[in-house]
């Protein structure tokens, strides 16, 4: 082996050894130094980059019940709520949504349909959490996936005349719907339509994150040129589309 090798290795292992300087956010965290570098490399930046604040998970109403962290805005700040111990699948996930959170961050998502813009951060935060723990979704949950589709797209074929002509998109329709005047068919189709974007931010996102092959690293998801954000927009909805044809004839 050469002398060259062993002094690329000897820089790298003192490189890791370093201290890592903290801010205000990760001196708050019991993550280890190798962690948080970790992170940092997978992302791009680090979690003092992607938020202003820390809160305690314990101070916190939105942390807890299996929930480790979550990213927020707080009087114009960009706030991390979570537990001292959080893991660093976490972290690396709510740093997602903190740093497209940050109004003078450079990443940032093309113009387009705001679902799909929620559905795409989830996705990519995903992708960042699967970088430290595998994720796992469940037959119930793929189920539960095709059954709100398929509920909400017969909702839809009951109550057709109450709907516009025009193709709206998911939250648009959602606005549309709340406006209709006989209660009944308002809240039985907002909740349809409330139940199906639940399992797209939370169901689709993990397994269209999971089923991903692209060559696309975790930075160039973040902040995606538009062709980036195309094709990753088209492969998550491919991923509904095979999990509805699996799933929905098994209710």
């Amino acid at each position: 082996m050469s002398a060259g090798i062993w002094e690329n290795y000897d820089r790298e292992e003192q490189e890791f050894e370093q201290k890592t300087e903290r801010g205000p956010v990760t001196s708050e965290l019991e993550a280890s130094d190798r962690g948080l570098r970790e992170i940092e490399r997978e992302l791009g930046f680090s979690l003092d980059e992607a938020f202003d604040r820390y809160v305690r998970g314990e101070n916190s109403n939105t942390v807890g019940g299996g929930t480790h962290a979550a990213a927020g805005t707080e009087n114009g700040e960009v706030v991390l709520e979570a537990f001292r111990d959080a893991p660093l699948s976490s972290l690396a996930h709510e740093s997602v949504h903190g740093i497209l959170m940050q109004s003078g961050s450079d990443a940032e998502l093309p113009d387009g349909d705001p679902w799909d813009q929620i559905l795409y951060e989830e996705f990519v935060a995903r992708k960042a959490e699967s970088k430290f723990e595998e994720l796992n979704t469940t037959e119930l949950e793929l189920r539960e996936l095709a059954d709100s589709r398929k509920a909400y797209e017969e909702a839809r074929q009951k109550y057709e005349e109450f709907l516009p002509d025009e193709k709206l998109d998911l939250n648009q329709e959602i606005g549309y719907l709340e406006a209709i005047e006989d209660n009944e068919v308002r809240d039985d189709l907002c909740g349809k339509a409330d139940d199906y974007r639940d399992n797209r931010n939370s169901v689709l996102a993990k397994e269209a994150a999971k089923r991903y092959k692209g060559d696309k690293n975790l930075q160039d998801l973040i902040d995606p040129d538009a062709e980036t954000y195309r094709e990753a927009l088209k492969h998550i909805k491919n991923v509904e589309d095979q999990v509805f044809r699996e799933y929905r004839d098994e209710s």
